[in-house]
């Protein structure tokens, strides 16, 4: 399951709110469910670095340690260059390992990057 992932910035505390409910009514309904190999549903979560909420991010990372989804780096830019768009996945991976999302969850963690482009991201 993937979704473009991200509450209204216009809802502040609420949002956050949303997105905590939203992923403890998740996890009730996919323990319910597993495959023949027992693994539960997963959830992927396509979250904008260029619209920041660390404290959602950091309720996904809850829900990605407990096996249950993947959050993906989406960003929403254009007219970079090679240089600036390295320097932005650089700068947003970092933001978004600062509250645990891109680690995996071993005993010694690595990155994992999955990337989403957003909206002109392809143009020249």
């Amino acid at each position: 399951m993937v979704d473009h992932f991200g509450p209204s910035r216009k809802e502040g505390t609420q949002g956050i709110q949303k997105v905590r409910n939203w992923c403890e009514e998740y996890e009730n309904i996919v323990k319910l469910h597993c495959d023949s190999d027992g693994m539960l549903p997963k959830h992927t979560w396509f979250c904008r670095y260029d619209y920041p909420s660390y404290e959602c991010i950091r309720i996904l990372s809850e829900y990605v340690c407990k096996d249950l989804g993947e959050i993906e780096f989406h960003l929403h830019h254009g007219y970079d260059s090679p240089q600036s768009f390295a320097t932005t996945l650089r700068e947003g991976l970092a933001w978004f390992n600062q509250a645990g999302a891109k680690l995996s969850a071993e005993s010694t963690p690595q990155m994992r990057v999955a990337y989403i482009a957003g909206n002109w991201a392809l143009g020249t």
